[in-house]
């Protein structure tokens, strides 16, 4: 009988160490695992720290009370202090005053038309001055080839700027960047139209290019800022035609001004017309993008109350109310701008 048993206890008792080692991998890869899991992240919280971090959001809150603010529970510590804070997120509560899409249809079209009107003004530089190439390549002595590349660097300016004011815009506003590159559009046609030689009219045209680019590329954002998805048709069809009907004017105005008063007036003209857009721009529209709004309604709160906890939630996390510190460097076309250049 022992020797019929016996095969079974030598069954039993060879599978005991294959048991153990598989006990052994698996506590291995438990541990693996843990090690390999992040770790909630601790952050100091000074009032001196909060004042520098601005939140935002982009779409107003709908499920929000009135104007009571959201508590969220964070790791973040005040003062060395391991007690979670609850942060409370300042958003648009619903018929906000500060949201843009809640201002009044009116002084919306106002803004409309004038974003339009810029866009047009923009298309109407990059012809107008076609209409007397031959004379400024008299003046200069300069081949009809070389003089034409006025309009082709202002056109390429197009592409070049689009690349780092597009996400400019989305970290610091619409509106700052709207009135410094018009800004600098308006003073480097001055040079162009007192030029002495070709040189000077080819180097401003291409900056007047790269500096124009911002207001086409930020019409779209400032539109989709204003209007909702449902309101936005008529508004961009007002913006989609400007920058077709710029072109066409432009060699008119010029042809008649060149023929009239020379072809430096077809720069005085570009001159007028982007100064009094720029008036327009900087003294008479207000920030619309919800983002930097938010942040300037927290960074007031902080001061008013004294209380750090006062942030934003982010557009793309409003209903999950995450944090987003508003770090310019921590953009993310900023980032991916930065891709393509380390890693073309």
């Amino acid at each position: 009988m022992s020797s019929h048993h016996h095969p079974q206890r030598s069954r039993e008792e060879a599978m005991a160490p294959l048991d153990e080692i598989v006990d052994s991998d698996v506590r291995t890869l438990h541990e693996h695992r843990r090690s390999m899991s992040p770790a909630p992240v601790t952050q100091p919280t000074t009032a001196a720290g909060a004042a520098a971090d601005d939140f935002a959001a982009t779409h107003r809150v709908e499920s929000l009370p009135g104007e009571e603010p959201i508590r969220v529970k964070s790791h973040a510590t005040v003062n060395g202090d391991q007690t979670p804070v609850e942060y409370q997120l300042v958003t648009f509560h619903p018929d906000d005053p500060e949201n843009p899409k809640n201002w009044s249809k009116g002084y919306k079209w106002y803004i409309t038309m004038v974003v339009a009107l810029t866009c047009f003004v923009v298309a109407f530089a990059s012809s107008v001055i076609t209409a007397d190439v031959a004379g400024v390549a008299k003046e200069f002595g300069a081949s009809e080839e070389l003089t034409l590349a006025s309009i082709s660097l202002f056109v390429v300016g197009f592409g070049v700027g689009p690349m780092v004011f597009a996400p400019l815009s989305e970290v610091y506003g619409r509106r700052i960047i709207y009135g410094s590159t018009l800004l600098v559009a308006v003073v480097f046609i001055i040079p162009s139209a007192v030029a002495k030689n070709i040189e000077t009219i080819l180097v401003c045209r291409a900056i007047d290019g790269i500096a124009f680019s911002a207001p086409m590329t930020l019409v779209g954002g400032t539109l989709a800022d204003l209007w909702r998805n449902e309101e936005r048709g008529v508004p961009m069809a007002a913006f989609s035609a400007a920058p077709f009907i710029g072109p066409a004017i432009g060699p008119l105005i010029g042809g008649y001004l060149s023929d009239a008063a020379g072809w430096r007036w077809l720069y005085w003209i570009q001159l007028i017309f982007s100064g009094i857009i720029w008036v327009l721009i900087t003294f008479t529209v207000p920030e619309t993008y919800a983002p930097t709004i938010l942040a300037r309604r927290a960074r007031k709160l902080r001061a008013e109350t004294g209380d750090a906890r006062h942030g934003g939630v982010h557009h793309k996390h409003t209903h999950g109310g995450a944090l987003v510190r508003d770090d310019p460097t921590d953009d993310e076309d900023l980032r991916r701008a930065r891709s393509y250049v380390s890693n073309p």
